[in-house]
């Protein structure tokens, strides 16, 4: 298990839902990273010829999740218009129900294990404007397909920092 310090994270807007498209990726800055799978499973109830139940079996995978961040400009206006449905027109987000996706990466580069979610759009964005500090922003994912791999490679691949 990484102990966090050496996660990079980054994500690139997807043409077509679930399919990373080459080019380079986009730093994810955040405080936190909870966008993972979660394994269902259905209990198997049926009797085995040595008369033992079969257990369990996996059904489906649904992958969703947090990501903490803190609010700067630019930085998250792809997220807010997937979050809205519709692109940037000028300075002006409205609503709509276009399909905004994105594919999203980690490297746990002391371990060397990469993760990408595929098709993950905006479910929810929370602000969370206190009187005196940074406006703290947690990002809701729900994903469409999730890959995760142990080889020392990542999928993350010429991460471009945040402008400023």
């Amino acid at each position: 298990m990484s102990s966090g310090a050496k996660v990079s994270t980054a994500w690139k807007r997807e043409i077509t839902p679930g399919i990373t498209p080459p080019g380079d990726w986009n730093v994810l800055t955040r405080v936190s990273f909870g966008l993972l799978p979660t394994y269902n499973s259905e209990e198997n109830n049926e009797i085995g010829a040595d008369r033992m139940a079969q257990g369990t079996a996996q059904t489906t995978v649904d992958v969703g999740g947090d990501v903490e961040t803190k609010l700067r400009f630019g930085a998250l206006d792809d997220f807010m218009a997937s979050c809205f449905g519709k692109d940037w027109v000028g300075n002006v987000l409205t609503m709509g129900n276009d399909r905004i996706s994105f594919s999203i990466g980690s490297y746990a580069s002391d371990v060397g294990i990469a993760a990408i979610a595929r098709g993950a759009q905006v479910a929810t964005m929370n602000f969370e404007i206190p009187n005196d500090n940074e406006i703290n922003v947690t990002t809701t994912f729900a994903a469409i397909a999730w890959d995760d791999k142990a080889d020392n490679t990542s999928f993350i691949v010429n991460p471009l920092s945040e402008v400023s």
